[in-house]
């Protein structure tokens, strides 16, 4: 299995700027989806 490895730097600040605040609490994930969401899109335009 090759292992890729990508920049998560600044993932969850970018995913607080584009929900501007909507999730306040990172209890539920979505915060955290979002800045999966993110990090996918980094590797994938490399």
């Amino acid at each position: 299995i090759e292992v890729i490895y990508q920049d998560e730097q600044s993932s969850s600040i970018e995913a607080k700027e584009l929900t501007m605040g909507q999730f306040k609490h990172k209890k539920d994930g979505k915060l955290d989806s979002i800045a999966a969401k993110i990090i996918l899109e980094r590797w994938l335009r490399q």
